[in-house]
């Protein structure tokens, strides 16, 4: 359930066993999907980096959502979403 008036912000609940788990075992994630692994550990790098922004530099914070806020991300890759089902 989201706060009141902060619908972009779910709660976020920390499972620690969890996370300990695949802690321990980042090699073996690492070999069984390695660009899976590298977007998941980019994905991190840029998530720790914008919270570092907001948390120390409100305006250029600020300044960088006025400036994404209407732009619409464009997929590298179409991805099909429909399809017709085979006749058997």
């Amino acid at each position: 359930m989201y706060r009141k008036g902060s619908e972009l912000e779910p709660p976020i609940i920390e499972v620690r066993s969890l996370i300990d788990g695949l802690k321990d075992k980042r090699d073996a994630l690492r070999k069984v999907n390695p660009h899976l692994y590298e977007a998941i550990n980019k994905t991190m790098r840029y998530a720790a980096l914008f919270r570092y922004v907001k948390a120390n530099s409100p305006l250029s914070w600020n300044a960088f959502c006025a400036q994404v806020k209407d732009r619409l991300p464009e997929p590298s890759v179409v991805t099909p979403y429909s399809w017709e089902a085979s006749s058997k």
